[in-house]
């Protein structure tokens, strides 16, 4: 196994342990009656959210929320006619917030497709990309970095053939445009879940195996040009499923 003497890296990792540590005192409880997947604080204070709600036929996928719990708005890919979900949020340096997750379009035969969607400081969105790929082949975008260039990096999975999962590390430039994608995995279910740029390249977190590997959280270095530099399984994790990741 590599030691990662460069990179401090903390893995958020799924098991049924419970905290030992007693709850901290809730402040305040809303009920929204909203799918949520992540959530950040803003430099301003509020709270940005990613997930899905319907309206009729409105899809919101990003909402901002004042430090009290209350909307403050809520924005859509609404040039989408089917779902979209919105897995993923961070917030730029523009004040701007950038979304991963994936759509659903088609019309007679559902697509599920990598997205990418780019919302204002006031809730207008900016530009959206639905990555449309080959018939039957779907993608699924799970986190995303912003990149010195003003690029993003994202990570997830592709499904080129039934249970055949891959793990998916797509890079853009500032307006989504494609400039490279990888593909990693051997078996099935291999997805990749958290991606950082640290030192001048991208370390992603990878649940999956290889051929002289077993099944669980892989670390996989690139280089900004799409070289694979380097990837370990971490033994004493076999089995357990890597979530999130963040740098220490």
């Amino acid at each position: 196994m590599r030691t990662v003497s460069t990179l401090a890296i903390l893995l958020l990792i799924a098991t049924t342990a419970q905290a030992m540590d007693p709850a901290p005192e809730i402040e305040w409880e809303k009920t929204y009656g909203t799918v949520f997947y992540d959530v950040q604080e803003t430099t301003e204070g509020n709270y940005i959210v990613s997930g899905r709600k319907w309206y009729s036929d409105l899809k919101k996928t990003v909402f901002l929320y004042s430090p009290s719990g209350e909307l403050l708005w809520e924005c859509g890919e609404l040039e989408y006619p089917n779902t979209i979900h919105a897995y993923a949020v961070i917030q730029l340096p523009s004040g701007d917030f950038i979304t991963t997750g994936y759509g659903i379009s088609g019309i007679s035969t559902a697509q599920y497709s990598l997205s990418i969607h780019r919302v204002s400081s006031d809730g207008q969105t900016v530009w959206s990309k639905l990555y449309e790929l080959d018939d039957n082949c779907k993608s699924y975008g799970y986190n995303i970095t912003l990149l010195p260039d003003g690029g993003f990096a994202i990570c997830g999975e592709i499904s080129p053939a039934e249970e055949m999962n891959q793990a998916w590390i797509l890079r853009t430039d500032s307006q989504g445009d494609t400039l490279w994608t990888r593909e990693w995995g051997w078996q099935y279910d291999d997805k990749a879940m958290s991606i950082l740029y640290i030192d001048n390249g991208l370390t992603v977190l990878i649940h999956g195996s290889t051929s002289t590997t077993p099944g669980g959280p892989h670390l996989v270095r690139y280089d900004l040009d799409g070289n694979m530099l380097w990837e370990t399984d971490i033994p004493v994790l076999a089995g357990e499923y890597g979530q999130d990741m963040c740098e220490a």
